[in-house]
């Protein structure tokens, strides 16, 4: 094995035009494939960093003659699925709004969560520093009190351990920090990180909510079909003068339950994107396997004397395969080596133009796993470019015109194959290029060239008198602004969905109905 190495690594360095051809080529596609599957590694197929992720799952309701396939369940619903303790181990719930962090270094919007007592159990093992809340004070009159998101707390509070048990100002309500979330903690289910976390009871009608999702955890062993199946008979039970969509009324909106893995209601939008680049940039790697295939192939026919004069001097055709196959393993090892230094590069780009609500993209990275996955795949690669070459040389006979045809036949087929792979693929990229210019180009029904959004938000004992007459300073010194024609007050439609999926905001135009 070591003479074949030596020889292999002679003979590729004095074919240097061959060698840096086929170790680029290789370098594009393995790197491709091994940026993209740190992607997947990451967000797909790794567990979710919560406790016995597996079994956490999100409850929905739904009215499909509305267009909501997903609808947060109201009180009456939820509470009739908090009490089926034989699929449960323990249900949750959380909304979420925007708000005004004031402190010594200014304001700044932040996205605020509330949680029933049950989410951290579920979700978080500790806090980072201080302590998660405790029972008293998810009750109603409780002190008011907040965690910190770890970058909060570095970004606005300077890492000060201090911070722990002084008041902040959150809108016009001063609560007490008792804790900061561990860095590496995230819950999205919204574009955007989490800030601050608040406790709350969601244990009657008022507070639970209209906009309050519903997070649950599994007893160990029941199926997400089973819970399915109990949620269903539980929903058709809830009493139609509570819910007007119960019953056999339900059954003209399309009322139902739907029940999905935390995992799907993280990933499910993100995992058809991440299939079809990783497909992609498999079919690159199969062209790269081909082309390099076909180089080895024609070597291999220079090659010809040489290939008969050892055949002259004893060696067999078993003997010939393995230099040609050793030969092969350096060209998809050079290559690995330096597909992965580029996937490290290609990896930093995929993260820095990934969506922020993307799960576990702080943790994409080229780790142990990537290169263990960029090693099996220059293992793959050496047997997919290196089988064809070394068949034909151990059967290839100096002057022999019938072997040279049977190379000549197989490259043609290589050549059909990578051409072949190459147009599918353009195909496929020239189609997802026309539907995103489509996307980005659909006419919305007016004209929002030169157009630019403001948004403005009061605390809640801001007057209406004071409003308006915000509102009409901050439009006339607009108006008056360098290049500003116009400057106008208003909703916006078209602004996307309500609190629940699938609902729009509803807006009226001024004189109609």
């Amino acid at each position: 094995m070591l003479s074949d190495l030596r020889y292999a690594l002679r003979s590729l360095l004095r074919a240097p035009g061959f060698t840096i051809a086929a170790v680029l080529t290789l370098a594009l596609g393995i790197g491709a494939n091994t940026a993209i599957f740190s992607v997947v590694d990451a967000v797909l197929l790794r567990a979710l960093p919560y406790p016995e992720s597996d079994r956490l799952v999100m409850v929905w309701d739904q009215l499909l003659k509305f267009g909501m396939p997903r609808r947060s369940p109201e009180y009456h619903t939820a509470d009739a699925y908090r009490r089926l303790d034989n699929i449960f181990e323990s249900t949750g719930g959380i909304f979420w709004f925007d708000d005004t962090l004031k402190s010594d270094g200014g304001s700044e919007r932040v996205s605020v969560m509330t949680v029933s007592k049950e989410v951290f159990s579920m979700l978080a093992p500790g806090a980072a520093l201080g302590r998660i809340f405790v029972p008293e004070e998810y009750r109603a009159g409780a002190d008011r009190v907040v965690m910190l998101s770890h970058s909060v707390f570095m970004r606005r509070f300077g890492g000060d351990p201090a911070t722990i048990g002084k008041s902040i100002r959150l809108g016009e309500t001063s609560r007490r920090v008792v804790g900061v979330m561990t860095p590496d903690f995230e819950f999205n289910l919204r574009s955007g990180d989490v800030d601050i976390w608040i406790p709350v009871p969601l244990d009657t009608r008022r507070s639970w909510g209209n906009a309050t999702r519903m997070i649950a955890r599994l007893k160990p062993g029941v199926s997400l079909e089973t819970a399915q199946a109990a949620l269903s008979v539980a929903a058709k039970h809830v009493d139609e003068t509570e819910h007007p969509y119960a019953g056999p009324h339900g059954e003209d909106a399309g009322y139902g339950v739907k029940v999905v893995t935390l995992h799907h209601q993280l990933l499910g939008e993100f995992r058809t994107v991440t299939l079809i680049l990783l497909s992609a940039v498999a079919a690159v790697l199969l062209i790269a396997c081909v082309n390099v295939a076909n180089l080895l192939l024609a070597r291999a026919v220079s090659r010809e004397k040489e290939t008969a004069v050892r055949r002259a001097l004893g060696a067999t055709g078993a003997r010939l395969m393995a230099q040609w196959i050793t030969e092969s393993a350096v060209l998809a090892f050079l290559g690995g080596a330096l597909g992965s230094v580029a996937a490290v590069w290609g990896v930093g780009l995929l993260v820095r133009l990934s969506p922020a609500a993307l799960p576990g993209v702080a943790k994409i990275a080229v780790d142990g796993r990537a290169l263990a996955f960029t090693m099996a795949v220059s293992c793959i690669v050496c047997l997919l470019f290196g089988l064809a070459p070394a068949l034909a040389s151990a059967r290839m006979t100096w002057g022999t015109r019938g072997t040279t045809r049977t190379s000549r036949r197989a490259a043609s087929v290589l050549i059909t194959a990578e051409v072949a792979l190459a147009v599918m693929l353009m195909i496929g990229a020239g189609l997802l290029l026309k539907s995103f210019w489509r996307l980005t180009h659909v006419d919305p029904g007016f004209n929002a060239a030169h157009l630019l959004i403001m948004r403005t938000e009061f605390t809640r004992n801001t007057s209406p008198t004071e409003r308006v007459q915000f509102y009409t300073e901050l439009r006339e010194k607009l108006a008056m602004l360098p290049g500003v024609i116009n400057a106008t007050m208003g909703d916006l439609p078209l602004r996307g969905g309500g609190v629940n999926s699938g609902s729009g905001d509803p807006f009226g135009i001024r004189g109609k109905s």
